[in-house]
């Protein structure tokens, strides 16, 4: 279980040990929405699955941060 205020920082720090093809879903405690990061050679996808349903394809390193946040905001609001 990962607490919301460090929701961000735990996230990417898993994502930074993907290995390419690997993915990492997060769940809210209900398990009704899903964020899952998935390692493509040198850039992420992201699936927003719950309020919103979204992808966002070829994401470099340094852009997965805001995406993450925004996804954040939107399918973890409390």
């Amino acid at each position: 279980m990962i607490p919301i205020d460090r929701y961000l920082d735990t996230v990417l720090k898993k994502a930074k040990l993907l290995l390419p093809h690997q993915r990492l879903e997060v769940y809210p405690y209900k398990r009704d929405r899903l964020v899952a990061i998935e390692k493509q050679g040198d850039s992420f996808i992201v699936f927003e699955n719950g309020f919103i349903h979204e992808q966002y394809s070829d994401i470099p390193n340094d852009k997965l941060k805001k995406i993450l946040k925004m996804v954040g905001k939107q399918e973890f609001p409390r």
